[in-house]
């Protein structure tokens, strides 16, 4: 390399054993190391060819001394850049696969419909990133779709895109996230959300626990409104049908199938024995006890009306009486009535001689 004015010159490249050299560390050179022309001329060449070592120098006494070469890559270069300047990233398509193990079990290959209706959510924390790469303007994700079934890329290291893929296309700094469906893609803009923490049913359990063939399992004390709300949702019913299982995908709890009636703990303050407590308020008036306080002109409470008519209408019904059965005839009797209406019949011979009159 030789300044535009001829006065320095100098070698710059050496291949070696076939490696690049950096011959001159420009210790020596200050005129072409502040040459703004020289810099960009290595910089170009540090990056369209490289270099693999450099010979460094020190100053001693005045002088110049020849350093042993060193690995480029730990020379610490003051002068020029190497690496190239970073390019503005174009769009892009991601591909996300469901994590391996259990905990993505109920996920797998599933509908999005299906996910919905069991309370699950196409979270991003249960995926894994695949595979990234250029979007161009006429790329669809049925080509996508396409391409990572029939052609896939040498570097793709995922199955073949299947239901329960996610594809997340970034055009011009935009994501939006697909749910690969059973019919086509559905948009899931929920991938992306971070979920705020919930009270989970681990927080709530009674201390007991149920055996189905499936497990054993805690009993937690949230509902079944909270435990969907919390991404929880019905996997199977226990034998004896008292208790659902909820889950979702991770763990599993069990709850009361049927809630407890909110009228128990109303009966809980008016029962007054707690062998009685059924779920009926049977302290509670009667209709007839009411009707009367009405004629009195007291004032009676509408819970209380409700209440009574839904206590009569739980009352068992006094069975019937059947009806008397009649006396069935003995046969003896029957002959004797048999004979007798066949004697008011006239002769059959009788009849044919009437015909032929």
């Amino acid at each position: 390399m030789e300044s535009k004015d001829g006065m320095s010159a100098a070698d710059i490249l050496h291949v070696r054993a076939g490696q690049n050299y950096l011959v001159e560390d420009f210790t020596r050179m200050e005129r072409l190391r502040s040459d703004p022309v020289v810099l960009e001329s290595l910089s170009r060449v540090a990056q369209e060819i490289g270099f693999d070592r450099v010979r460094p120098y020190v100053v001693e006494n005045g002088s110049y001394k020849a350093m042993p070469d060193m690995p480029f890559t730990q020379w610490e270069n003051p002068y020029f850049t190497v690496d190239p300047p970073a390019q503005e990233q174009g769009d892009t398509f991601t591909i996300y696969q469901l994590k391996g193990g259990p905990e993505t079990r109920d996920y797998r290959f599933e509908a999005y419909e299906s996910l919905q209706e069991a309370g699950l959510a196409v979270d991003r924390q249960n995926y894994d990133l695949i595979y990234t790469a250029p979007l161009d303007g006429k790329t669809t994700l049925e080509d996508i779709y396409r391409t990572f079934n029939l052609d896939r890329p040498a570097d793709f290291t995922g199955h073949s895109l299947s239901v329960s893929d996610v594809v997340v296309l970034n055009r011009s700094g935009k994501e939006e996230a697909h749910y690969c469906d059973s019919f086509g893609f559905t948009p899931v803009p929920e991938f992306f959300l971070q979920r705020e923490k919930q009270l989970t049913p681990r927080e709530l359990l009674t201390g007991g626990s149920i055996q189905t063939p499936r497990g054993s399992f805690l009993v937690t004390d949230m509902s079944r409104e909270q435990l969907e709300a919390a991404g929880y949702g019905f996997h199977h019913q226990s034998e004896d049908g008292k208790y659902l299982i909820m889950g979702n995908g991770t763990d599993a709890f069990a709850i009361p199938a049927q809630q407890e009636s909110p009228i128990k703990a109303a009966e809980m303050t008016t029962e007054q024995n707690y062998n009685m407590i059924d779920g009926v308020l049977n302290n509670a008036p009667t209709m007839s006890e009411l009707e009367a306080k009405a004629k009195a002109g007291e004032q009676i409470s509408l819970f209380d009306v409700a209440e009574a008519a839904k206590a009569e209408a739980q009352k068992p019904k006094q069975p019937q009486r059947p009806a008397q059965k009649q006396e069935k005839p003995s046969i003896r009797a029957q002959l004797k009535a048999a004979k007798e209406e066949q004697q008011k019949k006239p002769p059959q011979r009788e009849k044919l001689k009437e015909l032929e009159v």
